[in-house]
């Protein structure tokens, strides 16, 4: 009891120092600002105790607490800070700090590799495959594309273009892929981590390249087969099951594109990544690789993200991905997407909270994971897209695009970046 009443008493004074309070009477509770927080269960101090932030965001899912903002309630915690313990605090959460702190830490610097081939597959299963009743309705369906879009008018545009869909984007997004890549027809294009194998099929349909994408999950495998099985009948497109590190010696691609994979490599295997795309390149061919970052080089990220959401995921810092490409691959172009990915998930999270209300979307859940753990799933899934939303934001975490060559190309590297004025004008000038 003296314990928990501890816990209690630092993290009212954590939430207090970043500007939300915490409330065990509803009715105050509703008085209060958008992102303070009701407790519902006084067990939650008992997760905080054991998990930190990994247990606030569980006892979340098992609706032990319950915020009207999760967004706002997240850029308070990241504008101030997210709130770590100091002092005596550290001991009312040393379980948690060596749990998901020190000793991961600790058995990096050993040598220990959390993404090896074993682990990556596991990974992926627990995420992509296990979770995909989930992943689906918020994607829609003309492009099933988990990854960041692009609602900018034109590439050098800060704002959003607010008369853009969230279909527009994706295409938008992949639209200016093409052109970085320079794609020619018959070019043989590798897709890692393929995904539902919507951003390859786009390239193979418009750009008469032949493709071929490789992914871990059997899920997202089954789908993008289904999808693309024209394209694939047609002997244009090839999807597999397979590892970037399994792809065969001496097959080579003229193109490689990689779309929100990076985050599933892993800092120990980042130069072995970079090694195989280098393999897999013809000489002069350009590699696309298009990635969540974080701001400093760090062995771990976020204990919550990569335990119960992306396991063992790890965000490259610039740096990082700088020192893995150099001696290998030459750096033609980056770009930052400022602000890209938190329009993106608020547009999912908004299609999300839609598919809530439908009762076919929650027999899938139902018969995901059983009655009692769908409605756990949900809240998890619903605080996952609201503080990433935040984290993108506020450029806690950002979104990188590097295009990399494999030795000097025939000419330099240039490229036209997609501008809405000039595509409404041909589309104008075709319908005249």
């Amino acid at each position: 009891m003296f314990m928990m009443s501890g816990v209690r008493a630092a993290f009212f004074r954590f939430m207090e120092g970043v500007g939300v309070w915490v409330y065990d009477d509803p009715n105050k509770w509703e008085k209060g600002n958008p992102w303070d927080i009701l407790v519902l269960d006084k067990s939650l101090y008992r997760d905080l105790f054991l998990g930190l932030e990994v247990g606030f965001m569980r006892a979340y899912t098992r609706n032990k607490w319950m915020c009207r903002d999760l967004e706002q309630l997240a850029q308070r915690l990241y504008t101030n800070g997210a709130p770590k313990p100091k002092g005596r605090s550290r001991l009312w959460f040393a379980i948690p700090l060596c749990r998901y702190y020190l000793l991961p830490t600790l058995f990096q610097k050993l040598g220990f590799n959390p993404q090896n081939l074993w682990r990556s597959k596991r990974a992926v299963a627990a995420h992509y495959d296990m979770l995909e009743a989930l992943i689906q309705p918020m994607l829609g369906d003309e492009y099933m594309v988990y990854s960041c879009a692009d609602f900018r008018p034109d590439t050098y545009a800060p704002e959003r273009d607010l008369d853009c869909t969230l279909e527009q984007a994706q295409e938008r997004k992949i639209e200016n892929l093409c052109r970085k890549l320079r794609l020619k027809p018959y070019d043989r294009v590798l897709d890692i981590g393929c995904g539902y194998g919507d951003v390859l099929a786009y390239i193979v349909e418009n750009c008469s390249v032949q493709g071929v994408g490789i992914t871990l999950s059997r899920a997202q495998f089954s789908i993008a087969c289904e999808r693309h099985a024209r394209l694939i009948a047609e002997g244009r497109l090839e999807f597999r099951v397979q590892d970037y590190r399994d792809i065969p010696f001496g097959e080579m691609f003229d193109k490689v594109v990689s779309v929100g994979m990076l985050e599933h490599v892993g800092r120990a295997n980042l130069w072995r990544y970079m090694y195989d795309v280098y393999c897999l390149l013809e000489d002069g061919g350009l590699a696309l690789v298009h990635s969540i970052t974080s701001k400093e080089s760090q062995f771990l990220q976020n204990p919550w993200i990569r335990t119960d959401i992306f396991r063992d995921s790890f965000l490259p810092s610039l740096a990082q991905v700088d020192a893995a490409a150099a001696e290998l691959l030459e750096l033609r172009n980056t770009e930052e997407l400022p602000y890209q990915y938190a329009y993106t998930l608020r547009e999912w999270r908004k299609r999300y909270h839609g598919a809530l209300d439908t009762p076919r979307f929650w027999s899938r859940l139902v018969g995901a994971f059983g009655g009692p753990r769908a409605r756990e799933k949900s809240r998890m899934w619903d605080i996952y897209l609201a503080f990433c939303a935040a984290a993108f934001a506020l450029k806690h975490i950002s979104v990188h695009q590097w295009v990399f060559s494999k030795g000097q190309l025939g000419e330099p590297y240039a490229y036209e970046p997609y501008r809405r004025a000039a595509v409404r004008e041909s589309e104008q000038s075709i319908h005249a």
